[in-house]
């Protein structure tokens, strides 16, 4: 018997992806909030999770592009 199309035993990449995403701006939340602890300023907890999510965007644009020059070929 074939599994079916439907079966939800084998996850997605973009399933892996986004629980990856989730993982880094989690560690980013956990990381801003010691920058804030630091001297309770509250830019550098902006400034850490800013950055954080600039390298987040920025691995989504990647991840686009590389989408989009796959499905072309």
């Amino acid at each position: 018997m074939e599994p079916s199309s439907d079966d939800r035993t084998v996850d997605s990449p973009g399933r892996w992806i986004a629980g990856i995403m989730a993982a880094v701006a989690a560690w980013g939340a956990v990381l801003a909030l010691g920058a804030w602890r630091l001297n309770n300023d509250p830019r550098r907890p902006l400034i850490v999770f800013g950055c954080v999510l600039a390298f987040l965007g920025f691995w989504l644009v990647m991840l686009a592009l590389r989408s989009a020059r796959a499905r072309r070929r």
